[in-house]
This record gives structure tokens, sequence and C-alpha cells, in this order.
């Protein structure tokens, strides 16, 4: 399963930026998706080696929230140079020496500002 989203806020390069992506009751409890540390690498293609941002559950860039909710939040510092017009990301679930990738991947627009770095 790759999402493509289209209609949402876009990641705005030299900004601070949050994706909030949320799932129903069953994927949430199916997939234990509210345990263990959660971790998302970002790039700019799915066979890139680069790795553009990693947003993780230690460092708090990735929170749980009511309603089953997941929230990346990418700061400004990792965005200043993404001259991309999207990136990839999936999700890896990490409890003890379980490790598990989440289903689905998605692809996240991105887009240039005029006024950018303030």
């Amino acid at each position: 399963m790759n999402q493509v989203f289209k209609n949402v806020k876009p990641i705005a390069p030299g900004f601070d930026n949050e994706i909030r992506i949320q799932y129903s009751d069953q994927y949430w409890t199916l997939m234990a998706v509210g345990t263990g540390r959660l971790i998302a690498h970002f790039r700019e293609e799915v066979d890139s080696e680069s790795i553009l941002f990693t947003a993780d559950t230690d460092n708090g860039s990735i929170t749980r929230s009511a309603g089953n909710t997941l929230s990346i939040k990418i700061p400004a510092s990792a965005t200043v140079n993404w001259k991309m017009r999207g990136v990839v990301f999936d999700i890896a679930r990490v409890d003890g020496s379980e490790k598990s990738g989440l289903p689905g991947a998605f692809r996240w627009p991105v887009r240039q500002r005029v006024t950018r770095d303030v």
C-alpha cells in the first residue's frame, strides 16, 4: 500500500513542519501502533541511500495522541535544503528485539516557498 497525499499541507523547506496521520481503531490495535518505538526514515525516493531525516519516538519527533493519531515533527533545520517535489517515508516499530514495518509507505509533497528560512 503506497499512499500518495496530494490534498494535504505540504512540507515547507526552511520551516517547522508537522505531519499527522490518523489510523483506524482496528489498525492501531492490530499493528500495536500505541506501543514500542516508532522510527521513520524520510528519503527522496524509496531506493535512495541518503536519509534526509529520521523521525523517532525516542527523540520526540514522533508522538502519539488521542484518536489513534501519530504526529511527526520535522524541524526547519532538517528541511532547509530540500529542493525535491516530494519525499517518501514509512514507519517501523521496534519493541525489544521484535522489529516490524507498519504496512504502507507514504509519499508527501514538498513545496518551495518564496519566503524561507525566517
